[in-house]
């Protein structure tokens, strides 16, 4: 039993040491200590889960951090890749088009 409701219980029996004229009070008391107690229950159990929730949420946004990071390492050498090959593209191209006019200029002199 938690030591809340332990209190709540010696501070009852005190009471009713004090005032037995309040004994007949003694189930309704105990109810309200009772449905006290499974209400700090409750809170404490949502509580635990609110905090395991904001650790769950941190846990994920860590992950998408290091995600969109790589993502964007990913995004930077595609970027780099593409540079590197429209060059060599542009120099097939030049190449294949100085051949063609050569063999353009050879059909010409024949």
């Amino acid at each position: 039993m938690p030591k809340t409701a332990n209190l709540c219980i010696a501070a009852l029996a005190l009471y009713l040491t004090v005032h037995p004229a309040m004994a007949k009070d003694i189930s309704a008391l105990q109810t309200g200590v009772e449905n006290a107690r499974q209400e700090m229950e409750q809170a404490k159990a949502d509580y635990d889960n609110s905090n395991e929730q904001i650790a769950r949420t941190q846990r994920n946004v860590e992950e998408q951090k290091q995600k969109l990071e790589e993502a964007k390492r990913e995004w930077e050498e595609a970027k780099k890749n593409a540079a590197e090959t429209k060059r060599a593209y542009q120099a097939a191209r030049a190449k294949y088009e100085k051949a063609h006019s050569a063999l353009k200029a050879a059909w010409k002199q024949q």
